[in-house]
């Protein structure tokens, strides 16, 4: 550090020293790692390590990212799938679409979805292979949809 002294009139000082550098901490940083079988894993669905399990989001969360699953050959169980996604930070809900391997998982903050999204995309659950895809959420830019009752046709 170095110190100056004002030559305007001799009696301030000022401190200049260089700007602080931070490391940027970003989602884009983490990559997934598979732990071999005989290690103990933190996450009993999974292989892959994972963060520590985080609470849920408040109820009345507005959700900022969405992401759709597909799981071959079958979808794994809701409590395992909220077991694994809650371990991202404002986890709101999971929304499995009955009779299909497909679902949604709905996140409050967007780095959330996006780290679930990187760790866990073509990863197993339950022993099925899990694809995701992410998805805005962004209410403004949906399109109302016209109901039947709202159209009238004159034949």
């Amino acid at each position: 550090m170095q110190m100056e002294v004002d030559p305007g009139n001799g009696a301030s000082a000022a401190l200049h020293a260089p700007p602080r550098r931070y490391p940027q901490s970003t989602y884009s940083q983490i990559q997934p790692v598979t732990k071999p079988a005989s290690a103990a894993s933190d996450c009993p669905y999974t292989d892959t390590s994972l963060p520590n399990p985080l609470p849920m989001a408040p109820a009345g969360t507005p959700c900022r990212a969405k992401l759709f699953l597909v799981a071959t050959p079958t979808i794994p169980d809701e409590q395992a799938l909220t077991d694994v996604f809650c371990r991202f930070a404002s986890l709101i809900d999971i929304k499995l679409i009955p009779g299909t391997s497909y679902g949604y998982i709905r996140y409050g903050m967007k780095e959330s979805a996006e780290a679930a999204c990187m760790v866990l995309n073509n990863r197993r659950i339950q022993g099925n292979e899990i694809k995701l895809s992410q998805q805005e959420e962004n209410n403004e830019s949906k399109r109302p949809r016209n109901s039947f009752e709202t159209t009238t046709t004159q034949w």
